[in-house]
């Protein structure tokens, strides 16, 4: 297993930490940052609901169902060490990573962990200060408790790239959670149709490339500014399994989607 951090904003590289197996040999000098031997909590284990109470029936058995049951946020325990071997390692380097560590708290992370199930990511921050354990004049341990706003975990983007027109699109989400996916275009698009369940989302404007993704349903030009307007607005996600999608559109188009674990 292999967990990865990296700056969510810039991509930069903070950590990687990883187990003591076979495939990730320590080195005989130098210094190694690893996980804990059951060092990740939160990952494997799911997701809290999140409901309101509806209540107890009066004057008969159980209870009333609740209106609706959502999926409240990931938190993620990562439980490390960092040590020098041999005579290949450095206090100072040994500092600095002490420091590195320290220095997560405040920016938004993205957490990567490969492992039997493959490669699953999910963005989060550190709402609390790290901690720290020496152990020696050569070796700390630290704990890091992560939060994740959206709770999945998002497998590799799955691309297709579509000429302009009508087309019925087959995505397919491997996990399984309820997940969004963008479409965007770098040519001058002028109108997109998205319908999927019922539900529809139609954007117009006049726009030299536009990016809309389906979580937030923001409309953005490649500045970053929002561009055009939404006629239509409904919540589409794609359930686990294979869905068939409608896309119009009046420009070539690139649909990402990312599956999502529970």
């Amino acid at each position: 297993m292999r967990v990865t951090i990296l700056d969510a904003g810039t991509g930069d590289h903070l950590m990687s930490l990883v187990d003591g197996t076979p495939l990730n040999d320590f080195p005989l000098h130098g210094m190694v940052a690893a996980l804990e031997y059951d060092g990740l909590d939160g990952w494997h284990e799911g997701i809290d609901p999140k409901y309101e109470d509806p209540g107890e029936m009066p004057s008969q058995a159980g209870a009333f169902w609740p209106e609706k049951v959502f999926l409240a946020s990931r938190l993620v325990t990562i439980r490390g060490f960092v040590a020098l071997l041999g005579d290949g390692g450095s206090t100072v380097s040994l500092a600095a990573a002490r420091d590195g560590v320290a220095a997560l708290v405040g920016r938004a992370l993205r957490v990567s962990v490969h492992d039997e199930s493959g490669f699953r990511e999910v963005t989060g921050y550190l709402p609390s200060r790290t901690t720290h354990t020496r152990v020696s004049g050569a070796a700390f341990k630290f704990a890091l408790i992560i939060q994740c706003p959206d709770p999945l975990k998002y497998g590799p983007v799955v691309t297709h790239v579509l000429a302009a027109g009508v087309h019925e699109l087959e995505l397919e989400n491997t996990g399984t959670g309820d997940v969004a996916f963008t479409v965007s275009t770098g040519a001058l698009i002028t109108s997109l149709d998205v319908q999927y369940g019922g539900n529809r989302v139609t954007w117009g404007g006049n726009s030299n490339g536009l990016v809309l993704d389906l979580a937030d349903g923001r409309p953005l030009n490649h500045a970053g500014n929002e561009t055009g307007y939404l006629v239509a607005a409904d919540l589409i996600r794609i359930p686990s399994g294979r869905h068939t999608v409608t896309v119009t559109a009046d420009a070539p188009i690139t649909v990402t989607l990312r599956p999502g674990w529970k």
